[in-house]
This record gives C-alpha cells, sequence and structure tokens, in this order.
C-alpha cells in the first residue's frame, strides 16, 4: 500500500540525512537542507547563509557530488 511505502523509504531518507550531517561541512548541510528540506529557492537560500547565489550553486553542486560519493561507497 502507499502508505507502507512511504513507512518502508522513511528510514532511508533519515539515513541519507544523518550521512550528509556527518560527511559534509555545516554551511553544505544547511544549504542541502534549506533547498531540499525546506524548498528554498537559491536567492532564500542565499540571504539565510549570507552568501551570493552564485556561491549558494556552487556549494550546492560540490554537497551533492561529495554525498552521491559517499553514498556510492557504501553500496559498494
Amino acid at each position: 500500500t502507499p502508505d507502507e511505502a512511504a513507512a518502508a523509504a522513511e528510514p532511508a531518507s533519515s539515513n541519507i540525512w544523518a550521512t550528509a550531517s556527518a560527511n559534509l561541512s555545516a554551511d553544505q548541510y544547511a544549504a542541502l537542507w534549506l533547498r531540499y528540506g525546506e524548498d528554498m529557492d537559491m536567492s532564500e537560500i542565499a540571504s539565510v547563509l549570507g552568501k551570493t547565489k552564485v556561491g549558494v550553486r556552487v556549494m550546492l553542486h560540490r554537497a551533492r557530488g561529495k554525498l552521491e560519493t559517499v553514498l556510492s561507497d557504501e553500496g559498494s
């Protein structure tokens, strides 16, 4: 059922956030959380973090790349 699928997906989602917290810098984690957890746009994130929009885009790109590497290493 959809409820069972959501319940099964929840631990995986929280595991991703725990992995992100353990492997990313505080700014990278905050940027990811604001983007995907809070659904903020680049301007809002830049304002919250005191960065430029370009800086936020770079930070998110690097954070996603690092998280992808960490997660793929765990899966191997």
